[in-house]
């Protein structure tokens, strides 16, 4: 879903096509290029839709990528232009393989990790202010997701958020937001089945015992040049 394309369907749902009463950017405007009514709707209830569907367990905006910590385990997401929502896993690489590692509280290290490669599994936050009139609606940072109950959802609650300016009531929109959000959270997710973890089929590895992994928002302590959006390796004490 374009941007013009969002804008339209939230002033539809508000029977506001011409944005008399609710102001829309419009022709080629980036989102949110004049604080417009529905351009802040759109950008808030995407943040919102996003976070709660990943907060009932959804994967399909997960993310994987790869960064390489410093020489005290310290790698800033920000410096590759990432903004993590949620760190769901993240992996030491070693050659082709990788080996996933506990997390921890970042106040609890022990002593600071080494320059490894991890593999990250996250949800990046939407960033979607200044994004063009004609480009797509990315509420997955780093790939063009096309899932169109998640853009009837976003549009329906942006309309929602729109409502109180004159304290109106609208049960059908409220209806529709209810069965968007219950479509897109009960997605049946791929693969459907999968082993449960047993002795049997799960496997320590050297680095699980060694690593552990913490992420702070931002943290003026570090050596980093961008000190937001940090993960840390921290290296256990084996004694």
């Amino acid at each position: 879903m374009l941007v013009s394309e969002a804008r339209t369907r939230v002033s539809s749902l508000l029977d506001d096509e011409d944005q008399v009463r609710w102001t829309s950017g419009t022709g080629s405007d980036t989102l949110l290029a004049a604080e417009k009514d529905v351009d802040v709707a759109i950008i808030v209830a995407t943040e919102e839709c996003v976070a709660e569907y990943v907060a009932s367990g959804g994967e399909r905006l997960d993310t994987i990528f790869e960064v390489t910590t410093d020489s005290d385990g310290l790698i800033s997401l920000s410096a590759s232009s990432k903004t993590p929502l949620v760190i769901k896993t993240v992996s030491v690489k070693s050659g082709s393989r990788s080996y996933p590692i506990r997390s921890t509280r970042r106040n609890d290290v022990q002593n600071s990790g080494g320059a490894e490669t991890l593999k990250v599994c996250a949800v990046l936050k939407p960033a979607l202010s200044g994004t063009a009139a004609a480009s797509v609606l990315n509420y997955a940072p780093d790939s063009l997701l096309v899932w169109d109950t998640m853009d009837a959802w976003i549009c329906a609650t942006a309309a929602k958020h729109l409502l109180p300016k004159d304290a109106e009531a609208n049960a059908q929109l409220d209806a529709r937001i209810g069965m968007l959000r219950s479509a897109a959270i009960r997605e049946v997710e791929s693969p459907a089945v999968i082993l449960f973890p047993s002795k049997q089929n799960t496997f320590d590895n050297f680095y699980q015992h060694q690593y552990r992994w913490s992420y702070i928002s931002h943290d003026d302590s570090v050596s980093l040049a961008d000190k937001k959006n940090i993960i840390r390796l921290h290296r256990v004490w084996l004694g």
